[in-house]
């Protein structure tokens, strides 16, 4: 489920209050190269704490490169492809990499996570 519009608009604004204190040490410091920001994420669990985030590198384009990398269970259909949600939040994926093993068992598991730690780099 996207965020509400409200909710957006707080949280950029929210995130462009801290950008500026960035920008001034960045401009001390002479420093005019943007910094580039992967983020990787795996369910909306954890989409929902990085998506503020997210939000606050891509109010920045002077100043960030944002790259997102969309794996697990978001890629699922089981699980409602919920890889749309990225896409609605007006994010753009760069990578998407299946890495889930089928399984209910212990070794599916490391075997979903070690596909994971090969195919990231």
């Amino acid at each position: 489920m996207p965020l509400p519009e409200a909710t957006r608009q707080r949280k950029e604004l929210y995130f462009k209050k801290l950008s500026s204190k960035k920008k001034q040490v960045m401009e001390k410091n002479g420093n005019n190269r943007k910094l580039r920001v992967c983020v990787a994420t795996c369910n909306r669990a954890d989409y929902s704490k990085l998506a503020p985030i997210m939000f606050g590198i891509k109010t920045e384009p002077a100043f960030f490169e944002l790259d997102v990398v969309v794996l697990g269970s978001h890629l699922i259909d089981d699980y409602g492809n919920t890889y749309r949600m990225i896409e609605q939040d007006d994010f753009d994926i760069n990578t998407r990499l299946h890495t889930i093993v089928r399984g209910e068992d212990e070794a599916a598991m490391v075997e979903s996570v070690g596909l994971a730690l090969v195919k990231l780099p």
